[in-house]
């Protein structure tokens, strides 16, 4: 098992490294996350997202996870992250209806599955997809999708009745369809999501992306690599916490002396440390582990994630209170970081359900 990055993919670290810190001196620190997403387009990053047979490119997600890295340490991963993660599950259908791949990766889109009450059972869909002789009409409500970037399309996961045998369908949905309703929101980390009302909205045969087993095992597959792009996420996030509380430590003085220089702020610090590192092991472990198609993938993604959840919360924790009463304030970038892991651990699966999720693989 190799968890060492590529000389590429170093460089292309160091590429987004230096695309990042260009952004942030000419807005002052204020990143646009809508100007990186262009920059990266430009870069081809999003060209990651197909798959070998369709593309070329190996289907690799260590370049991404050091892109996702990287634009933790800045907090600007959407609308990056949901349209790359919409763009990898129309790949391998769209290369294949329609040939025009670049075209559909340059429309923004965003991955509707969750859905009321239902937590994080992705494989029993209950929007239900009533299948006519004109194609399909759909009838549901799904929650909790990206709406950052302003997404053109949504790629619904509903249960298709109505023929001889129940399928999960994936389904392709224009933002302006009749009798889509969508309901904006904003997101304690600052971003915006969105509700969709499914009411009878009628697709053409075509909206169908695929059906049966080959969509429930893109959908799988979609849960996987969003789990390890988010957890690298966090690993960006937790290291810039980090760095940012070392700073204040330096700077603020009690009794005559920096605080930092305190031996119990050092032993706190030095638990953030050996948290983030913790989290690179297992992200990187996972990573291989996915790379590989090895049978402890899910194991090694559920313990990433469980520990993300926990560690990610502890560090936000840590760092709020080490700053004092600053850390709390609304315009201090500690609480938004805080903020942001506190949504990483709530998506595709929290830490109280990764542990589950993980002994019951354990056991089998």
């Amino acid at each position: 098992m190799d968890l060492t990055f590529t000389f590429e993919q170093q460089q292309l670290r160091n590429s987004v490294q230096k695309m990042l810190q260009g952004c942030a001196s000419r807005s002052q620190g204020s990143v646009s996350g809508q100007e990186v997403h262009n920059q990266l387009v430009d870069m081809g990053i999003l060209q990651l997202a197909l798959l070998e047979e369709d593309s070329g490119v190996e289907d690799d997600m260590a370049p991404v996870v050091a892109v996702m890295e990287e634009l933790g340490r800045y907090r600007v991963a959407e609308p990056f992250l949901s349209i790359f993660l919409a763009a990898r599950l129309l790949a391998p259908c769209i290369a294949k209806k329609m040939g025009e791949i670049d075209h559909c990766l340059g429309i923004p889109g965003s991955v509707a599955i969750y859905e009321p009450g239902a937590r994080y059972a992705f494989d029993a869909p209950s929007v239900e997809a009533q299948e006519q002789e004109t194609g399909y009409l759909l009838i549901g409500t799904k929650v909790a999708v990206s709406a950052s970037g302003d997404p053109g399309r949504f790629i619904v996961s509903a249960r298709i009745s109505g023929s001889t045998q129940e399928d999960i369908g994936l389904f392709v949905v224009n933002a302006g369809q009749t009798g889509l309703k969508i309901i904006n929101y904003p997101t304690i980390d600052g971003g915006q999501a969105c509700s969709l009302l499914l009411d009878k909205v009628e697709l053409k045969p075509d909206a169908l992306l695929c059906r049966g087993d080959l969509a429930e095992s893109l959908i799988a597959d979609h849960v996987q690599v969003a789990s390890l792009l988010l957890s690298a996420e966090a690993l960006g996030l937790m290291e810039h916490l980090l760095e940012l509380t070392v700073e204040y430590c330096n700077q603020r003085r009690q009794f005559d002396k920096p605080i930092g220089k305190f031996q119990v702020i050092q032993h706190r610090l030095a638990d953030l440390y050996i948290h983030c590192e913790s989290i690179r092991s297992l992200l990187y472990a996972a990573l291989a582990n996915y790379s590989e198609s090895s049978e402890d993938t899910k194991a090694s993604i559920a313990a990433l994630k469980f520990k993300v959840g926990e560690l990610g919360r502890l560090a936000g924790e840590v760092s709020v209170q080490l700053h004092g009463a600053i850390g709390f304030t609304e315009e201090y970038s500690a609480g938004r970081y805080y903020k942001r892991l506190m949504v990483i651990d709530a998506l595709y699966g929290n830490a109280d359900y990764q542990l589950q999720a993980y002994l019951r693989k354990s056991m089998t």
